[in-house]
Order: C-alpha cells, then structure tokens, then sequence
C-alpha cells in the first residue's frame, strides 16, 4: 500500500510540477523533481540492500529491487530519468549532485539489479552522454571539443568499465539460472527438453485431446498455440523465452482470426492465457488495441518525437539537452518494445510524459 500512496504522490506532485512549467515557460523546477525523485529511488534501494529488507527481483532470489514491485519498471524508470538528469542548458557544466546520482544508479543497474535492461541501458545512456558532450550547439559542427570535457566524459564512462570488470553481477547469476531451468523444463511424455513453457505445453495438450471448450478458448486462438507448438519445435525454441513465444502466438492470432474490425480496435487483453500475455508493450499495443488504439495510445509521444526530429534537420543545430531528451524518448521506445514496463507503468509512463514535455517545450519555445 505505501508503494502506491508513494507512486501516486510522485504522479500528483509531477502534475503540479508541468502545469507550473507551462505556465513559466521554465523547464528547471520539472528537471529537479525528476533529479529528487531518483535520489529518493536510488537512496531507498541502497537503503533497503544494506538493512537486507530488498525484495529479489526474480523468484529464484537474483538480484535486488528495494521496496520496489517490478525490476524490469524500475531499471526503464532510472534509465530514462538519467537522460533528463544529465540534460544541461550550461555549456561545460554539469552539477555533481547529477554525475553522483549517475554513479550511484550505474553502480545499482550494473551489480545489484540482476537485469540487462539495466545493465545495457545504463551503458547506452554513458555512451549517449559521452556523444551529446560532443556534439553540442550546431549540428555538424566542427569546433574542436574542450580537453576537459573529454577526460570528464571519458572517466564517468570507465567508471562504469571498472564496476563491470571489478564486482560479480547479479545479471550473470540470472543467466545461469535460466540456462540450468532450460536444461531442466523436460516434457514429461517425451523426456525431452521442451521448446515451449509448461503453461503452453499443458494447454496444446489438451487442445489436442478436445478437453477445452470453445467457449473457455476461441478455435482461432487453440489453433495459434498449435502452431506456436509446431514452430517452437522445428526451430528448437528456448523454453524460458517468454517473449518470443509471447509474440509468435500474437502474431498467428492475428493472422487466424481475419477480422478487419480486430486489426483496427484490436482482439482483446482477454484473448491472451496464462504465460502468453504479452511483455513487449509496442506489439501487444498494437495486436489487443489495434491500429486506432496503437494511434491513440502512442501517437502523442510519436509525434513530439517526430517534431523534434525534423526540427533538428530543419535547423541543423541541436543542443546537448534536446539530445538527450530524443535520446530518452528513443531508448524509451526501445525498451518498450524488447522488454517492456515502460507505457504500462504509472511511474515509467509519467517519466517518459516529462520528457516529451521537455522534448517539446526545447523546440517549441527556444527556436
């Protein structure tokens, strides 16, 4: 319960927080609320490691996500909010309270999260900074790039090479994990490994046998299972690959149901079972909300994207926060697609509202 009053709070302070910022034309007071909000997070995690009250962020006890619900939620929010962090209208400056909160959630996402959209992300967004201290003021401009600026972009990236090569990652025990569960998912009739998740074996099994009714599952979606069977095992599937079985049992329901009215407004959440509800949130957008519900639900962020992109080749000038404000929508994006707990998530979703604000408030009233 305090998860939610603390959630819902952040969400009713952050409105405040933009209504403020378009009635100021400011973005400043909205960057520290993001820069305070991540300090409490990332305090709270470290909090939580240390007096051994973290929950684990997988059932099999790897890794660690605080006080937290969902790792994979939290590893995308810190991710994202890093960009609007790092984001500096000063040239040459940036606060040591963000490169400190930089530090601290790279040390968290590489070592304790056990995730790699953790891991990954964190060093995308390293890389992105280290890019944007270049490439600031004009686009394709050619002044030469301060040695200062340089060694401080190089040292906060090697920082996070010495973390990588120095400590034991949770990450790595999770692959292991899930590499012995693959060895260990046996189909019981056959004694071999099976290429799908026991939850999806057992229901193509008894679609097989006739023992479940149309009424508790349509004939299109029995037959998508099937053919999820079919392709997991000519393709020797890993069976701890959720997302991918995930997908491909979407994608032939698609293509079985044949319903213009399906593609357009989608098939439904109530179309998925079990295991098969889908992780990858731009996908299952696209198949259970259909083309108008993909328009209504994403354009709005795809569009502010799409601004500040032609507004960038427009002008041929970009600035180091309108960079990495794209960058985060871009990696939001992404992460939304591949792993997902990005526009399903109430704190993910109100981050990635920011910095479409700060995306389209950068463009809109400083060109």
């Amino acid at each position: 319960e305090l998860q939610y009053i603390v959630n819902d709070t952040f969400m009713i302070l952050t409105l405040y927080v933009m209504y403020k910022t378009f009635k100021e034309k400011d973005i400043e007071i909205l960057k520290k609320s993001i820069l305070i909000s991540t300090i409490i997070y990332i305090g709270s995690i470290f909090i939580s490691i240390l007096t051994h009250t973290s929950s684990s962020t997988y059932l099999e006890g790897i890794g660690y996500k605080g006080w937290f619900e969902s790792g994979n939620s939290l590893c995308t929010l810190l991710c994202i909010s890093l960009f609007v962090i790092l984001a500096d209208n000063e040239r040459g400056k940036v606060a040591m309270s963000s490169i400190i909160t930089f530090i601290l959630v790279a040390i968290y996402l590489i070592v304790f999260s056990g995730m790699r959209t953790g891991i990954l992300g964190v060093i995308v967004v390293g890389i992105i900074y280290i890019i944007s201290r270049f490439f600031r003021g004009r686009l394709y401009d050619d002044r030469a790039t301060s040695k200062k600026r340089i060694i401080t972009a190089i040292a906060i990236f090697s920082i996070i090479i010495v973390i990588i090569v120095s400590f034991g990652m949770q990450v790595l025990k999770r692959r292991t994990a899930l590499k012995e569960n693959e060895l260990k998912n046996i189909d019981p009739d056959t004694g071999l490994i099976r290429n799908v998740s026991g939850d999806i074996l057992m229901l193509y099994k008894q679609i097989q046998n006739n023992q479940i009714s149309e009424e508790y599952m349509s004939k299109d979606a029995q037959k998508s299972i099937c053919e999820l069977y079919e392709y997991a095992k000519k393709t020797n599937l890993s069976n701890v690959n959720m997302r991918k079985q995930q997908l491909i049992y979407n994608l032939y329901l698609v293509k079985n149901q044949k319903n213009p009215l399906y593609i357009l407004f989608g098939n439904g959440y109530k179309t998925q079972f079990r295991e098969l509800v889908m992780e990858m949130e731009v996908p299952a957008i696209l198949c259970n909300f259909g083309i108008v519900g993909f328009i209504l639900y994403l354009g709005p962020f795809i569009v502010i994207w799409g601004f500040g992109i032609y507004s960038v080749i427009k002008n041929k000038k970009i600035e180091q926060d309108e960079f990495l404000y794209m960058s985060g929508l871009t990696l939001g994006f992404a992460l939304s697609t591949l792993a997902g707990y990005v526009f399903f998530n109430q704190s993910s979703m109100v981050v990635m509202c920011v910095i479409s604000l700060f995306t389209l408030f950068r463009v809109q009233f400083t060109k």
